[in-house]
């Protein structure tokens, strides 16, 4: 078992500030607010603030054990992306584009798919194919890829689409703090960049989630009144932003 220890018999305030901020961060990272990678980066100056003493563990008492398993493209040489084929049989390499919210950054992770060739369902702009994580198993392998359907679409729209969702995201978090009646969450996603095709086609991706969707309001003047509850969270993305912003569905 880990232990903590200072030369004093408790801990310091810097230390319990530390403990408190790496649970936060953890909690950011298993809701996908953050990805692996930026976790990583913004834990070790708060371990800094510890005398550890541990057998194989080298952090504080939480577990951070359960993360998405991902093949980082700084990590693994190019032949082992060539061969990945030979293994996984249909799979396909890819590369996996994830905004943080927090640092407003991006970062890279390399990894294999397969996508359906025929679409299960389109709307007016785009496609939507079924993809499959082969790094993961079971129902979290399962994903939506969504493909415009006009070629010339710039690149760039994916980019902003996946950055604007994460963005909300924080907002519902934000909101989910003050205890509304019922709480309000938007899927994770990412910008998908298929390296094994000509022209690396791009396209965003969010886990696949079974049900009926409905529009509850939009960015013109329409909503609907039989719901208070996307009403009000857009209400209070626009109040406490300072007017700044208003997340609507």
């Amino acid at each position: 078992e880990m232990q903590l220890h200072r030369t004093a018999t408790t801990p310091s305030s810097r230390e319990e500030k530390a403990l408190t901020d790496l649970r936060a961060l953890k909690k950011e990272l298993d809701d996908k607010v953050i990805t692996q990678r930026e976790y990583e980066e913004r834990k070790q100056p708060l371990l800094k603030e510890f005398q550890i003493r541990s057998g194989e563990n080298d952090e504080p008492d939480f577990d951070d054990t359960e993360t998405d398993p991902v093949i980082r493209a700084s990590n693994i040489p190019s032949v082992l992306i060539s061969n990945a084929h030979d293994v996984l049989g249909s799979g396909e390499t890819a590369v996996r584009h994830e905004y943080c919210p927090i640092s407003k950054t991006w970062s890279t992770t390399a990894f294999h798919c397969r996508i359906e060739e025929k679409p299960f369902a389109e709307g007016a702009m785009r496609v939507a194919h079924r993809l499959y994580d082969l790094t993961e198993s079971g129902p979290n392998s399962c994903f939506v890829v969504k493909f415009s359907k006009g070629k010339d679409d710039p690149k760039q729209t994916y980019f902003n689409d996946v950055q604007m969702q994460m963005e909300a995201r924080v907002w519902a978090q934000r909101y989910n703090e003050r205890g509304p009646p019922k709480s309000v969450d938007f899927i994770a996603a990412y910008v998908l960049e298929l390296s094994d095709r000509s022209g690396r086609p791009i396209g965003g991706v969010e886990r696949f989630i079974e049900g009926n969707y409905r529009k509850w309001n939009n960015n013109w003047d329409w909503s609907t009144a039989e719901r208070d509850t996307p009403q009000a969270f857009s209400h209070f993305t626009w109040e406490a932003s300072g007017h700044a912003l208003l997340v609507c569905d």
